[in-house]
Formats: structure tokens, sequence, C-alpha cells
């Protein structure tokens, strides 16, 4: 089983309570299992109480959903305004951001309605592939407007 390092020079120098680290280190270990072949790779459930999963989603699905407002406002923004290659470069991060909260939202939002999704699920991994897919999005158009202001200024 695979283990979190954990000394007692570790406890002592920490906010956390001794106590509580080794109890959070031996839940860990125990619900951990080896490879992505695993329907579970942790369970959660005997790690969160359910008011703080529960926490969790509220505050997935309320900070995605005000993601995705705020990126349709920028959107509706860009398109009335003059188009330039910069402004296109922005427009597609903006367009990827949106991708990436649109899936934390759904994501969230079946987890309110069905529960926990077991990794092996078509849905889960279908869902990260689609996020990791917007994350690499966000990630390569802002490196595309980054070497475009440093060319013009």
């Amino acid at each position: 089983m695979p283990s979190l390092p954990l000394s007692t020079s570790d406890t002592s120098s920490s906010s956390v309570h001794p106590t509580l680290a080794i109890t959070l280190n031996h839940a860990l270990t125990r619900n951990a299992s080896f490879g992505l072949v695993s329907a579970n790779s942790v369970n959660v459930t005997t790690i969160l109480a359910a008011h703080q999963r529960h926490t969790i989603q509220v505050l997935a699905t309320a900070t995605s959903s005000i993601s995705i407002v705020a990126a349709i406002c920028a959107l509706y923004w860009f398109c009335m305004m003059r188009r330039n290659f910069r402004r296109d470069l922005v427009l597609l991060l903006i367009v990827g951001d949106l991708s990436k909260s649109s899936w934390f939202l759904i994501y969230s939002a079946v987890t309110f309605v069905h529960g926990q999704v077991m990794s092996d699920s078509a849905f889960c991994q279908a869902s990260g592939y689609m996020l990791q897919t917007s994350l690499v999005a966000c990630g390569e158009y802002s490196k595309e407007v980054r070497s475009d202001n440093v060319h013009n200024g």
C-alpha cells in the first residue's frame, strides 16, 4: 500500500494536530489502491463527512456558474469589438475557460444528482478527457498571447 511520509517532526511544526494527521494518513493509505485500473483510487466517502462533500459540491457549482456567466459576458463584449489578432487570441482563451467551467459545472451537477462517480465509468472518462482538453487549450492560447505581447510590445 502507498503511504504518506509522516514523522513526528512534521506534525509538531505544522498547525495540524498529530492525531488528525495520522488518522488522515491512515484513511488515505487504507482507501488507496495502485494504478488507474481500479474503480476507486481513493474513496472520498470515507475521508470526508457528508456535509464536507456537500459544501465542496456547492462551492464547485457556484464558482463554475459565476465563471460561465463572466465568460459569456466577455464573449459578448469581445464579439462587439473590432477584431484583430491579439483580441482573437484572448477570445480563444475565453472560449477555453468557458469550456473548462462548463465541464466543472456538469461534473458537479452529476455528483449532486447521482452521488459519487466511479472512476471507470464512461462519464468520468469523457468528462476528464474534455476537462483536460480545455485546460491544455487555455495553456496553449495563453502562451500565444504572451509571445504576441513580447513581439508587438
